[in-house]
């Protein structure tokens, strides 16, 4: 059964690690963490570097130490390690756990690097609910061989395009969230058509994974709803901040730019590190990709680069070969305002990625504005 976050809240910690969820059970061997031979748990799959991350993970969860050292992606900046309580990654796997109706007769899937907070929460999750946790390497279609029913699974954007390809193997699992970037709109639809409840997840490293969920699939949400005991709000500028209390975090602003709908609830606008100031006129680039998307079949990005009259102007960049665009620019000008239309469109062999799958935007922009 998953524990309640009081009883770990109030438990006694006095500076050394006592885990009450050292048992994990993995493609159905079930371990027992204080007791592992680590050297010939790693030659299960000897070779294997998510193997090994996933290893390394877990015998730092099962150390003396009370905390942990975790990494951040670097989506928005320099990658770097923060150091976190575990009881508190345990609060945060409890809530996802309670939500989604994880328990020890359900399965997971993970399918994502055991090197980044997205990955090793799911096996946080599987520790404090006992589920069945089958492992396979990360790559851009984790379904692909899957032969079993699958409770929950976390996967990126790019994974989730690549399972629809294969939607008879996408039908082995049933719950899924999606985190590390935008879905785009053609896979909404897509994942509306079939029986798998998903969601699009906010959160970040400092968090300990989601606050938030938005419905994708079967009925699509407009708007983010924080789990249980945690709300927002936003300061002048529209940036958001998270308040969670369990895990210490009083007022976490972050550079998210979101309209507030209540304490609960509200609609994420894009970031503010990457807003587009086009003649006096902002742009949130995430918020106009998310307007022009049903146009677009390809992976895409709205970037802002200098421009003498505007001082900004925004670009739409495509990956793949190049193509006449008049039919996407006359579809982009009756759908926007003046202002907010991109005024080029430029094209890029492959996007520059984050290890999590994410458009670096501004190793993006810096590789225009070197040309």
């Amino acid at each position: 059964m998953v524990k309640e976050t009081e009883k770990l809240l109030n438990g006694d910690m006095d500076g050394k690690w006592k885990p009450e969820n050292e048992i994990l059970t993995l493609n159905h061997q079930t371990y027992r963490l204080s007791k592992v031979d680590w050297e010939a748990f790693n030659q299960i799959y000897p070779n294997a570097l998510w193997w090994q991350a996933i290893s390394r993970f877990l015998q730092k969860w099962a150390n003396a130490s009370s905390t942990i050292t975790l990494k951040t992606s670097g989506s928005t900046g320099t990658p770097k390690l923060v150091e976190v309580p575990k009881k508190y990654l345990q609060i945060s796997a409890i809530k996802t756990c309670q939500f989604f109706n994880l328990d020890a007769s359900s399965t997971g899937l993970l399918c994502l690097s055991a090197e980044y907070i997205a990955g090793q929460m799911m096996l946080v999750r599987a520790m404090v609910s006992g589920m069945d946790l089958i492992c396979v390497e990360p790559n851009s279609n984790p379904v692909l061989e899957l032969d079993q029913p699958i409770d929950f699974a976390a996967m990126v954007p790019l994974q989730v395009k690549q399972s629809l390809e294969t939607p008879v193997k996408l039908l082995h699992v049933k719950q899924i969230i999606i985190g590390g970037g935008t879905l785009d709109a053609v896979d909404s639809v897509e994942l509306s058509q079939l029986p798998i409840i998903t969601y699009e997840t906010f959160g970040m490293t400092e968090t300990l994974s989601h606050i938030a969920l938005k419905m994708v699939a079967p009925k699509k949400q407009k708007f983010f709803s924080t789990l249980s005991g945690i709300t927002v709000s936003r300061n002048g500028d529209n940036q958001l901040i998270i308040h969670y209390p369990e895990l210490g975090i009083e007022q976490l602003l972050t550079n998210d730019l979101v309209e507030i709908i209540n304490p609960s609830t509200f609609k994420w606008l894009g970031r503010a590190d990457f807003v587009i100031n086009s003649g006096g006129v902002k742009i949130s680039p995430e918020s106009l990709e998310e307007k022009i998307a049903p146009f677009i079949s390809q992976s895409f990005c709205v970037i802002g680069v200098p421009d003498e009259k505007l001082g900004e102007k925004a670009i739409l960049v495509l990956e793949g070969k190049s193509f006449n665009t008049m039919k996407l620019f006359g579809q982009m000008k009756q759908l926007l305002p003046t202002f907010h239309c991109p005024k080029e469109i430029r094209f890029i062999e492959n996007f520059p990625l984050t290890a999590t799958g994410k458009i670096q935007r501004m190793e993006l922009k810096n590789k225009f504005l070197a040309k």
